[in-house]
C-alpha cells in the first residue's frame, strides 16, 4: 500500500512517527524520530525539506508526465521513485505538492498521529464539480466534524461485521458470475485454458458490478449484456476516471477559465453519475410508499436503501457519499494488492478453503467465516475492500 498525503499532514506527525533506521526506513531518519523497534535516537528533528524530492518545478514535472503518458501508469512511476529515493519522498506535480509513503509501519505512524478529525489529500477537481453544481461533498472529500459525523454513520452500513454479513451474498453472486464469465472468455478465445488476456477491463467491470450490487442492490449487467442506461452510466464513470488522471494536478480555477474539452467532459460525466443516483433515490421512495404495509418483510436492498430508510443523514449527504464510495473502487485495489503479494494471497486462499469445509455456507452466508478467530487475513481483505477514504495507489 502506498499512502499519498498532503505534505502538511506529514509535517504534523513529526513527533510521533516511529520507525527504525534499518532496512531503508528513511522516514524516521528524515523526520528525526525515535525508532521504537531499534531504539534509534536522533537529537533534533531534521528539516522537512531533507525528504528526497523529484524536483520543485511542478509544471515541468506535469509536462513530463503528459509527454511520457506517466499519468496512466502512475503506480509504476511511484514504484520507480521508491526504489530511487527510498520509502518516503516528496513530489510536486502541477500545483500539487505531496509526500508519498511506502512502508505500512510509517503509514500506521501517520494514522496514529491523527486526532479524531484526520485530514486527507482532497481531489480538488472533484470538489470543484460539487461546488459548481451546488452539490454536497461526500465522505471522501470532507474533513473535520462533518467528515466524522458521516463516517460514523457509514461505518455501520459498510464496515461492521453485521453490514458485511448483509451484503456478502450480493458479492458472492457477482463473484460466481465473474468466474463463469472468465471461463467463457477463455473458451471462446480458444486459448486452451491459459490466462492470455488483459484482465484489467474485466476486473474493473467486476469491481463496478460488485460495488453497485452492494450499494444499490441491483446488477448493472457488466458481465453479460448492458442496458442502454447501464452503458451510459458505466461509460460516464470510465470517462470520469480518464479525465481525472489528465486534469487532477491542474488548479480547477484555471480549468474553468480555459474551459477545455476535458474539463467539460469531467463535469458532464459527474452530472450523469449524480443524475443516475438521484433517480435511484426517487425509485426507492416510490417503492417504499407503494409497499409501506409490507416493509417489515423487505429483503436487503443495498447500502443506499438502508441509509435512506434510517434517515440518519440528510439525503444529499447520502447521495454524495454513495457516489464517492462507488468511484473509490476499493475492491479493485484489494485485488491489486493480493495480486502483487502472492504470499498473502495464498494465506487468504487457505483460510477460505479451511472455513468452507467447516461452514454451511448456504445457511450461514459466510458468518462463521468472518467471525472465526482463525480468519484474520480474510477479515483484513474484506475490511480493506470496503474502505477507501484516502488516495492509495
Amino acid at each position: 500500500m502506498t499512502l499519498c498525503v498532503a505534505h502538511q499532514a506529514v509535517q504534523r506527525c513529526f513527533p510521533v512517527v516511529r520507525r527504525s533506521l534499518t532496512q531503508g526506513a528513511w522516514l524516521a531518519q528524515a523526520l528525526g524520530t525515535a525508532g521504537v523497534q531499534d531504539e534509534v535516537h536522533v537529537a533534533t528533528t531534521r528539516p522537512f525539506t531533507e525528504i528526497p524530492s523529484t524536483g520543485n518545478n511542478g509544471w515541468a514535472n506535469l509536462l513530463r508526465f503528459w509527454k511520457g503518458d506517466t499519468l496512466q501508469k502512475l503506480h509504476l512511476h511511484m514504484d520507480d521513485n521508491f526504489r530511487k529515493f527510498g520509502p518516503i519522498y516528496r513530489e510536486k506535480i502541477g500545483s500539487t505538492e505531496m509526500v508519498n509513503v511506502f512502508l505500512p509501519e510509517d503509514v500506521e505512524a501517520i494514522f496514529h498521529s491523527e486526532d479524531v478529525y484526520p485530514r486527507r489529500m482532497q481531489i480538488a477537481l472533484w470538489a470543484a464539480h460539487r461546488d459548481s453544481r451546488k452539490r454536497c461533498y461526500g465522505v471522501f472529500l470532507k474533513d473535520g466534524p462533518a467528515w466524522r459525523e458521516d463516517r460514523l454513520v457509514l461505518n455501520k452500513e459498510v464496515m461492521s461485521i453485521g453490514a458485511v454479513n448483509k451484503f456478502l451474498p450480493l458479492l458472492n453472486e457477482v463473484s460466481r458470475d465473474f468466474v463463469a464469465h472468465l471461463a467463457h472468455r477463455l473458451e471462446r478465445g480458444g486459448l486452451g485454458g491459459s490466462l492470455k488476456l488483459d484482465l484489467y477491463p474485466e476486473l474493473f467491470r467486476f469491481t463496478m458490478e460488485s460495488t453497485c450490487n452492494v450499494l444499490f442492490g441491483e446488477r448493472l449487467g457488466l458481465l453479460s449484456s448492458l442496458t442502454p442506461e447501464s452503458k451510459k452510466f458505466i461509460s460516464s464513470i470510465e470517462r470520469m476516471f480518464e479525465t481525472t488522471l489528465s486534469l487532477m494536478y491542474i488548479p480547477p480555477q484555471l480549468l474553468q477559465w480555459l474551459s477545455i474539452r476535458q474539463w467539460k467532459e469531467q463535469l458532464a460525466c459527474w452530472d450523469e453519475i449524480f443524475n443516475n443516483v438521484d433517480l435511484r433515490v426517487l425509485d426507492f421512495y416510490r417503492k417504499l410508499h407503494d409497499n409501506a404495509a409490507s416493509s417489515t418483510d423487505r429483503k436487503y436492498a443495498g447500502v443506499l436503501a438502508e441509509l435512506l430508510e434510517q434517515a440518519t443523514l440528510p439525503v444529499e449527504n447520502i447521495i454524495a457519499s454513495i457516489i464517492e464510495m462507488m468511484t473509490a473502487v476499493p475492491l479493485h485495489m484489494a485485488l491489486f494488492e493480493l495480486a502483487r503479494n502472492p504470499d498473502i494471497q495464498e494465506l487468504v486462499r487457505k483460510q477460505v478453503q479451511a472455513a468452507w469445509e467447516k461452514t454451511d455456507y448456504g445457511r450461514h452466508q459466510g458468518r462463521s467465516l468472518l467471525h472465526s478467530q482463525s480468519s484474520k487475513w480474510i477479515q483484513l481483505v474484506v475490511s480493506s475492500s470496503s474502505y477507501g477514504t484516502l488516495p492509495i495507489y
